[in-house]
């Protein structure tokens, strides 16, 4: 990777980076289960990432400040490292607790809002009925959760997985998507622009034209650090766009909620002045 251009080292760096705030994404998925979404989401997603990029840049500091540059290019578990050198063995051993921990947390959550997409798309007929099942006493998706659970299974278990495989399988499709996201802000205003919207987005059009530009810019780094994977992930979902239109787009059942349906839940992430 080091003779690879500036620009690209760059925005590779990012891709990890920002996995660590994927969050404010995943809170979103719950907003249909909250009491006033309008006021908790904003709250939510604002207050998080300032304190996770608090977090981040101190830490990253505290790394600098220990640990020499050529012991932060060489190693491969920087935080044990940090940890090793300032307190022992002892310490690094704590930490690597507090970070199993902390991926355990971080499983859970993605494994409680990721379910929560597959559901409401089954519900909106755009995806299997099979998924839209809900338990009985905790009213869980527990279909959408299971199917979650066999994919994830399957990723694992595809040959040399590992983490950094998967994070360039997973990269460039979520990236992909968060760009459309910024692009379907601007589309449903100038489609939709009666429709109410519970969100502010200052500076209106320049956030949405940004997620837009950077979205794209990190997947074409990911295709250039990582073709295989990444033409995988990307062709799985070029191969599923003509699965949904000819198996669910035209599908009667659900079409007679009409586009306004769909508009008034996507206005719940668009934006306003």
């Amino acid at each position: 990777a080091t003779d690879s251009p500036a620009a690209l080292n760059f925005m590779l760096g990012m891709v990890a980076c920002l996995w660590a705030f994927d969050g404010w994404a995943d809170v979103a998925f719950l907003g249909e289960e909250l009491m006033a979404p309008e006021r908790a989401l904003p709250i939510v997603v604002v207050t998080s990432i300032v304190v996770v990029a608090g977090l981040f840049i101190l830490v990253n500091i505290s790394y600098m400040l220990v640990l020499t540059r050529g012991e932060i290019e060489d190693s491969d578990e920087l935080a044990l490292d940090f940890a090793k050198k300032i307190g022992g063995t002892s310490l690094g051993s704590i930490v690597a607790f507090g970070i199993g921990i902390s991926a355990l947390g971080s499983a859970n959550g993605s494994i409680l809002t990721g379910g929560r997409m597959f559901f409401a798309a089954a519900r909106d007929g755009r995806f299997p009925k099979i998924l839209n099942k809900l338990s009985r006493v905790q009213r869980a998706p527990y279909a959408a959760l299971i199917a979650q659970g066999v994919v994830s299974t399957i990723l694992l278990c595809l040959p040399n997985a590992n983490f950094k495989t998967l994070l360039h399988y997973f990269a460039p499709a979520s990236w992909l998507f968060y760009a459309a996201t910024g692009s379907s802000v601007i589309a449903l205003r100038y489609r939709y622009p009666e429709v109410p919207r519970p969100f502010l987005c200052p500076l209106y059009p320049l956030p949405p034209f940004l997620v837009l530009a950077i979205g794209l810019c990190l997947v074409v780094s990911c295709i250039a650090s990582s073709p295989l994977y990444s033409s995988a992930a990307l062709a799985f979902v070029a191969v599923s766009y003509p699965v949904y239109w000819f198996k669910f787009r035209n599908n009667n059942e659900h079409d007679s909620r009409g586009a306004a349906h769909v508009v008034v839940n996507a206005s719940e992430s668009s934006s306003e002045y």
